[in-house]
């Protein structure tokens, strides 16, 4: 009877598989129907060859992608062997298939049971040394490979293929074929070294078995294909597609569905080359293969349609894409049903297309439930799920949602990281998206970064030379173009522009991306003429490769048409931006966000050509839309209030230009805030120069129109306080920091930091070393700067935002008020450029003025503005007046320096009525006349003169009338009597032993070193002369604060070496007397304009500043103090050890520790002179001593007289041990020199007295 059955079930299948090579499926199936229906009833639904047709039915059904006709037909063969015994080949068989039935339908946790339980059987029936437990253990190890469970895969595919080789050898198709299974793991994973030495192993093995014209060998060639595509080695990639396909047609498999994938493989290879057109053709072919061998019903089919729709999406036919999509969807519902991950796949691609046209809403409901139904089925760790939540994040991000869309990509982030690991793709991929997340919100050190850490992932596992390497460059150029960092941007830009070229070539989308970055660069930095011809370029290739109406072809003109309004080609730009708003309107809607920012372009346009009105108008949509799609926290948003508040000042509308500039300037005064919690010093600072054009136009406002309005210019003084203390307070928390050692944590930091800060210093004073060419030079310096950026980062981002909170509160003129001393005022100066309000054929802008916030003690509520005049004129004569006083200081005559001392008279009251004269109007005016201390914040030149020496019209010097001193920033008078205690000693250093042997003869013929500051300095003279007056003073400062309960220690002569003062620790007070140096750069003239808004791809700006280039040597290296010893290493010798060069630079001073002490003295000439830097004060001796941790520094504008420099001294110090505060004492000094050196009622040339000022916390010694 058996017989019987076996050969009857033997011709039917012959039959059956004769009807499937011809194509006819279908009456496969109908014959397989009617012989089951007839064979039941004979043999009964437990037969063994009836299980076997009903199984074969299932498997046919399994084959076309039918799979919920599949399904019953697999469980019923399986319940029906199981009754013959599950240790049975025909039930591991049969429940085997149900397995891979799960597992293709994405239904994977019904699967893992089925394949552990196959694994189980199989290993008790055949035992661990048989094929067929490898094969289970193949199967199992792929479906945790399809469940994220990546180390649990490994072990298992690597556990089958061990087996397969012990059994069978590794010189077969088993073993191959375990191969390419790990192989396409390694490919998933990133792990591309391993997965090209695995497929080099799978090709020689086909090769062997069958030879290179093989199917075989031509799936493994495929593999190989798809690793050099993630590499991007694009050219070899197709190369190696082609192959594939020659192959294939040569065994005549060009209707084979393997031939399909290789087209889709293609296809997706030409879409990252920008070559849309081909890749359609490919796409669609591969459809057409898996439609005429697999029907309209099949998994392959949808993913086709799928990778299409996908496509079109990128190439911007929406309408076509969205139609696509929708099939997909269709087909997979049908196939899998809806609680599928593959279904949830395809409701993500197209909540992906809504997202691009605008319609969010459409695209968060259809994520969500894409993330619903694979949690479900995959849980919420799987790659799957990683996906959805990375596509809802971005979604996030580009409505403004941005705390929530963080959160999401750290989610992302920590999947891809517990599964992929942290040096793969993918976990690059999740740091690339979080960077330029933190990019939007304008977190610019944390994208730099991030971006940073993915650049080194992508490099170490692809190489350099990969589109992914060029995306993450191009990130960082972006970073550093936000932070005003041009020049480094532009490096970057280029060199991932080359990198783009290199791999697909010009006419790319990417490539044209990059290009428009780069042309908004140039444009940014006034290079118009490069800007057009990049953006032009740009135009071209998006016109050709995505045709007239994508939106990105829109953004190209909207760039364009801007350029052409700041070079006022109107009329073209006008044309341009109806265009670009045209195919943004008819494409993606009026909500979308790029609709926005084409009517902000269009309202510049006719802000620029007059028309105000319909300026005001489009300003007013445009804003709507953006507070709609960014939030209220968004400087694009904050930019469109400040060109509103233009618009209303221009308009007479006062009040509501208040309002919105007052709205601006909080939004950015918020984000750089928070920046400074992150950025180091110069990154700051060149952040916060890109928002001076906002201050500016707030200032231009209230000066010009509101001046007399008080709530007015509190808010602009409120806006110059916290903008100038912002950059300083943070830096200072940053160097408390390091010197304090607050953080023990970032000990081994701050060693390295130090170490190079003093490297640095060292080679920049000796130049090239004898071995070494200036490039090699120049390129060593730049690594120790680079090295002490990164250190200084590392810092910046350490420490606790809430130190730098702390530090700012109290940013505003109502604490200045409530902390200022009885009887004073703080002068608190800015020097800015107006903006006009008024549009002009040719735009210019007036010169830079003086003006200055006036906030008196115990009157917050009262602030005066006051303007002092054109920075130019100004400036001119603080210069001349100090020219004529290092001019006359040659003359070394007492009491009279000639024709200098009458012309020193006559700047001194110029100065006064141009600097003074309007203060001491408002002091009368405003019931200040009890006023007796002035506290200067000054700014620009006005750092650099005394105002105690302005003579006023009754012929007396202001300090005769009032103490003045000086501070860096408003801010800091609200610090005034608080921090740490330093020790309880004075630390005296005077009259070092400049030469400390005799300098040799013959040295003034040693050739100095190229390039390096110590040419410079002897280039002033051959050497430092003695100053024997300063032991003299040493010693009597010495019996001054002896007297106060300090403990004193003094070094003279050789003692007084810079080793010494480097290992000063926190004294009470520090008095250094000696020559001090300030080495003046080549003066290069710095342009600052001011203009409107740039299109930035989404991001544009109302007012920028103009670009601070500051390319000069460090002006921390130019300026310093000299101690024993210097005259020999002037003169080319060496030094004893102790001695080390003899030269303190500004920048050595920077790590030393001045945490509490509340004075440092710097009797030597030019202490206190520096670059100065208009809002960031002077880089020099003075900065460096401040941000060390001194309280109060004393310090000297110009080469001051030696005798009178040890009684102003000597009266000063006597002064404070009486218990004077430290700027009243030094004007009690002031006085009683002027009146030794008095002879009746004449002038006295300041040069004798007025040399030295006051700066810091003006409080009391602490005895």
């Amino acid at each position: 009877m058996f017989r019987v059955e076996e050969l009857l079930f033997e011709y039917f299948f012959e039959y059956i598989d004769e009807l499937r090579r011809k194509g006819q499926i279908e009456s496969a199936i109908d014959g397989v129907k009617k012989f089951l229906s007839v064979m039941e009833g004979i043999w009964g639904d437990i037969n063994p060859y009836y299980l076997k047709i009903v199984n074969g039915l299932a498997m046919t059904y399994h084959s076309i992608g039918r799979m919920k006709e599949a399904e019953p037909l697999y469980l019923k063969a399986v319940n029906q062997a199981q009754i013959n015994g599950e240790e049975k080949e025909d039930y591991l068989f049969y429940l085997n298939n149900l397995a891979l039935l799960y597992q293709e339908s994405g239904r994977l946790k019904e699967a893992e049971p089925l394949f552990k339980k196959l694994v189980e059987l199989t290993l008790k029936t055949v035992g661990r040394k048989h094929i067929k437990y490898a094969d289970c253990l193949h199967n199992l190890g792929y479906l945790y490979y399809s469940l994220g469970q990546f180390k649990t895969a490994k072990n298992m595919l690597l556990k089958s293929l061990e087996i397969t080789r012990e059994i069978l050898g590794d010189k077969n198709s088993s073993y191959a074929n375990g191969l390419e299974s790990l192989l396409e793991f390694y490919i998933s994973t990133g792990d591309l070294a391993e997965a090209k030495k695995i497929c080099r192993k799978a090709l020689k093995l086909r090769r062997i078995i069958k030879g290179k014209r093989t199917p075989e060998y031509a799936r493994c060639l495929n593999k190989l294909a798809a690793i050099c595509q993630i590499k991007g080695k694009y050219k070899t990639a197709e190369l190696i597609y082609r192959r594939v396909i020659k192959i294939d047609i040569e065994n005549k498999k060009e209707g084979h569905p393997n031939f399909g994938v290789t087209l889709q493989s293609l296809a997706e290879l030409y879409k990252a080359l920008g070559r849309y057109e081909k890749s359609e053709a490919m796409y669609i072919e591969s459809l057409k293969i898996n439609r005429a061998v697999l029907g309209d019903l099949h998994m392959n089919v949808a993913r086709c349609i799928y990778d299409l729709a996908a496509l079109y999406m990128t190439a911007g036919r929406y309408q076509e894409s969205e139609a696509l999509f929708s099939q997909a969807i269709d087909i997979k519902s049908k196939i899998v049903g809806e609680k599928n991950y593959e279904y949830a796949s395809s409701l993500n691609g197209l909540a992906e297309l809504y997202t691009v046209m605008g319609r969010y809403r459409e695209a968060e409901q259809l994520i969500q439930r894409a993330i619903t139904i694979n949690e479900e089925a995959l849980g919420d760790r799987s790659l799957e799920y990683a996906v959805n939540i990375n596509d809802l994040a971005n979604l996030y991000a580009f409505t403004g949602r941005f705390n929530e869309a963080e959160e999401l990509h750290k989610i992302v982030a920590g999947i891809r990281y517990d599964i992929l690991g942290g040096m793969s793709k993918g976990y690059a991929i999740a740091m690339n998206n979080l960077a330029y997340l933190y990019f939007l919100m304008g977190r610019y050190e944390e994208s730099g970064e991030l971006y940073k850490e993915a650049l080194l992932i992508i490099c170490k596992i692809l190489g350099r030379d990969n589109s992914d390497y060029a995306t993450c460059l191009n990130g960082q150029a972006m970073v550093g173009y936000a932070l005003g960092q041009y020049e480094e941007a532009e490096a970057l830009y280029v060199k991932a522009l080359e990198i783009k070229r290199s791999i697909a070539g010009e006419m790319h989308p990417e490539y044209a991306t990059n290009l428009c970055n780069l042309a908004m660069l140039y444009h940014n930095t006034e290079r118009y003429y490069e800007a057009e011809q990049k953006y032009l370029r740009v135009l071209v290739i998006r016109r050709m490769v995505l045709g007239d109406r994508h939106p990105d072809l829109a953004v190209s003109l909207n760039n364009l048409a801007v350029l052409y309004i700041d070079m006022g080609k109107y009329s073209e730009s006008e044309l341009l931006l109806n265009a670009a708003g045209k195919i943004i309107f008819n494409v993606l809607g009026e909500e979308h966000s790029l609709y926005a920012f084409n009517l902000n372009n269009l309202a510049w346009l006719c802000q620029n050509t007059g028309q105000y009105r319909k300026a005001e108008g489009l300003y007013l949509k445009s804003a709507q839309k953006m507070l709609h799609a960014l939030g209220d926290k968004h400087p694009d948003y904050a930019a469109v209030l400040s060109s509103l508040g233009w618009i209303k000042a221009a308009t007479g509308q006062y009040g509501e230009a208040l309002r919105y500039l007052s709205e601006s300037v909080k939004i950015n005064d918020m984000l750089l805030e928070r920046l400074a919690a992150y950025l180091p010093e110069q990154q700051l600072l060149s952040f916060a120069s890109k928002l001076e054009g906002e201050t500016f136009l707030l200032l231009s406002f209230v000066w010009r129109c509101l001046k007399d309005n008080n709530d007015a210019v509190k808010i602009a003084s409120d806006t110059v306080i916290k903008r100038k203390a912002i950059v300083y307070e943070a830096t200072a928390v940053q160097h408390q920091a390091a010197i304090t050692r607050k953080y023990p944590r970032l000990e081994g930091i701050f060693i390295e930091m130090k170490q190079v800060h003093n490297e640095l210093a060292g080679r920049m004073l000796s130049g090239p070393a004898d071995d070494e060419d200036i490039e090699t030079f120049k390129t060593n310096l730049e690594c120790l700067d680079n090295r002490l950026k990164e250190l200084q980062s590392q810092i910046a981002k350490q420490v606790p935002q809430i130190d730098i909170q702390m530090r700012l509160q109290g940013a505003d003129r109502r604490a200045i008020s409530n902390s200022l001393p009885p009887n004073a005022i703080l002068i608190e100066f800015i020097r800015f450029i107006p903006v006009t309000f008024a549009a002009t054929e040719n735009e210019e802008y007036e010169p830079a003025r003086y003006i200055a916030f006036i906030v008196a003690s115990e009157q917050p509520e009262k602030t005066i503005l006051l303007d002092f005049g054109t920075a130019e004129e100004i400036d001119f004569k603080i210069n001349n007046f100090r020219k004529i006083i290092m001019d006359g200081a040659d003359n070394r005559g007492h009491g009279d320096l000639g024709l200098a001392t009458g012309l020193i008279k006559d700047e001194c009251r110029i100065l006064y009525d141009m600097l003074f004269m309007p203060v001491a109007e408002v002091l009368h005016e405003n019931n200040l006349k009890k006023t007796d201390h002035i506290i200067i914040a000054p700014d620009g030149e006005i750092c650099q003169v005394p105002f105690e020496a302005f003579v006023s019209p009754r012929d007396r010097f202001i300090i005769e009338d009032y103490n003045i001193s000086y501070v860096t920033v408003g801010r800091d008078i609200v610090r005034f009597g608080v921090g740490y205690d330093g020790a309880d000693e004075a630390v005296i250093i005077a009259d070092p032993d400049y030469n400390l042997t005799k300098p040799e003869e013959g040295t003034e013929n040693i050739q100095w070193q190229r390039g390096g500051l110590l040419s410079k300095l002897r280039g002033r003279g051959k050497y430092f002369p003695p100053l024997p007056l300063t032991r003299r003073e040493g010693k009597k400062v010495a019996e001054r604060v002896s007297g106060m309960g300090l403990k004193v220690r003094e070094f003279y002569g050789k003692k007084a070496s810079k080793k010494q003062v480097k290992e000063v620790a926190a004294p009470k007070i520090l008095h250094i007397a000696t020559h001090g140096f300030f080495l003046p750069d080549k003066e290069r003239p710095v342009k600052m304009q001011l203009r409107g808004i740039i299109d930035k791809r989404n991001m544009p700006e109302y007012i920028k500043s103009s670009i601070f280039k500051h390319n000069l040597e460090n002006p921390l290296l130019r300026s310093g103090l000299v101690f024993a010893g210097v005259n020999i290493v002037l003169s080319g010798g060496k030094p004893p050890e102790e001695a080390e060069d003899g030269i303190l630079t500004a920048l050595e001073v920077m790590t030393m520790d001045l945490t509490g002490t509340e004075l440092v003295a710097l009797s030597a000439c030019q202490s206190g002179m520096g670059e100065v830097r208009c809002g960031e004060g002077v880089a020099g001796l003075r900065k460096s001593f401040i941000l060390g941790g001194a309280r109060t520094i004393l310090i000297s504008l110009w080469e001051v007289p030696d005798f009178e420099t040890l009684m102003l001294m000597e009266s000063f110090y006597t002064s404070v041990f009486r218990g004077e505060d430290k700027s009243a004492a030094l004007r009690m000094a002031k006085l009683e020199l002027i009146n030794r050196l008095r002879k009746g009622n004449e002038f006295v040339n300041p040069w004798y007295w007025a040399g030295f000022i006051c700066q810091g916390d003006t409080l009391p010694i602490q005895q």
